[in-house]
């Protein structure tokens, strides 16, 4: 998995849940980009992963 993806960040280890938009900034950092050039959220989670996706500004699936 870590040769398909620039960079992650886990909820648990961060202290922060999704939807909160912290946690996708923090990835996003990670990946070297900001919330504003965009992305993907790809989730099971109509709450957590879709909504906070979109929140941030991300597509979503």
């Amino acid at each position: 998995m870590a040769e398909a993806v620039d960079a992650y960040a886990l909820s648990g280890v961060e202290g922060i849940r999704k939807p909160d938009v912290a946690l996708f900034e923090i990835a996003a950092k990670r990946c070297g980009v900001t919330l504003a050039e965009g992305g993907w959220m790809i989730g099971d989670n109509l709450t957590a992963d879709i909504v906070g996706g979109g929140a941030a500004g991300f597509r979503t699936t």
